[in-house]
Parts: C-alpha cells; sequence; structure tokens
C-alpha cells in the first residue's frame, strides 16, 4: 500500500488503492475524471457523483467503507514502537489492578451495600 498520506495521492496511486480494494473496474471511471488523492478523501465525492463513477449500490458501498479507512488513517500499518505498546500495557495492567483492589475492598467491607455505596452504621452508647 501506499506510504504517503492519501490527500497527496496522484491519480495513478488512487488507481492501484482501487486495485488493492478489489475495485478495479472503476478505475478507467476515476482516471477519466482525474480523480487524484485530495479529491478522493474530500467531501466532494458526493453521492450523485458517485452513482456515476460506481454505478452498482454494492460496490459503492465498499467504496465509502473503504474511503472512511483512508480518512481515519486505518489504511497505514501501526508505527506504534515496543516502547508505546509497553506503556499501553501497563496504564491497562495498572487500570486492572485498581479494579481488582477497589472490588476487594467492597468485599470486605461491612458498610458497603452491594451497589456500592455506604451504609451507616449506628455506634454503641
Amino acid at each position: 500500500m501506499m506510504s504517503s498520506a492519501p490527500e497527496s495521492w496522484s491519480i495513478e496511486q488512487v488507481a492501484q488503492w482501487l486495485e488493492s480494494i478489489n475495485m478495479t473496474a472503476f478505475i478507467e471511471n476515476f482516471k477519466q475524471n482525474e480523480i487524484d488523492g485530495s479529491l478522493l478523501i474530500s467531501d466532494g465525492l458526493d453521492d450523485t457523483l458517485l452513482k456515476e463513477l460506481i454505478p452498482q449500490l454494492k460496490h459503492r458501498i465498499t467504496f465509502k467503507t473503504e474511503c472512511m479507512k483512508l480518512k481515519s488513517g486505518q489504511h497505514r500499518k501501526s508505527t506504534m514502537s515496543v516502547a508505546d505498546t509497553g506503556d499501553i500495557r501497563a496504564r491497562l495492567q495498572s487500570s486492572q489492578n485498581a479494579d481488582t483492589d477497589l472490588r476487594s475492598a467492597e468485599n470486605n467491607d461491612p458498610f458497603l451495600t452491594a451497589s456500592g455505596t455506604q451504609t451507616h452504621k449506628t455506634l454503641p452508647a
């Protein structure tokens, strides 16, 4: 897959992307209409224009789904480093430990109800 940002793709790179999502039947339509990356991810490709480029509803739905992935950056492979994933794992573990500690405290505190609210205790006089 192309490594550059979709908005900077050439017409040919858009054609390569269409091929990668199994939409080769529509490459010529996109080329004839000079659809480059900036047009591809813009809001300019509305439903009316898409019907001309991609006549079949099924393929338009697929195209829209893949475009949404492009717009949200899902087309790129994760570049997260091992340190980043380690940090995320540490945060998740810390969060899980806090949840466990909280549940343990709730189970051992006779003044907490099942819903976690505190009950009142009357002390002997």
